[in-house]
């Protein structure tokens, strides 16, 4: 195989990753909706620093190999902060429409 059409298989690879990866996070995000959703109806606080920070903590001891953490820890970082955004937005939106 020559070196170009490596590159094309393993970008194949990436390409296939990158839509698992985009199909997971919408499905995290359709979850954390709910969550807030149900927080919301109970009266409870939104923001869970203690499950952020265990997330957090969990993304790091599941990278492999372990100097991989620190990225993972980064992604899921900003997952978090995404997610966040949008459930406020999403709960903004359901107060202003009663829906």
């Amino acid at each position: 195989m020559s070196g170009a059409a490596q590159v094309a298989a393993l970008r194949a690879q990436l390409d296939e990753l990158d839509a698992r990866l985009v199909a997971t996070l919408g499905k995290r995000m359709a979850i954390s909706l709910r969550v807030a959703k149900v927080k919301a109806r109970l009266g409870l606080p939104q923001r869970d620093l203690l499950r952020e920070a265990f997330i957090l903590r969990r993304s790091r001891q599941l990278a492999r190999p372990p100097r991989e953490g620190a990225a993972a820890q980064t992604v899921l970082s900003t997952v978090l902060a995404v997610t966040r955004a949008a459930a406020k937005a999403a709960l903004k939106h359901r107060g202003k429409h009663g829906s």
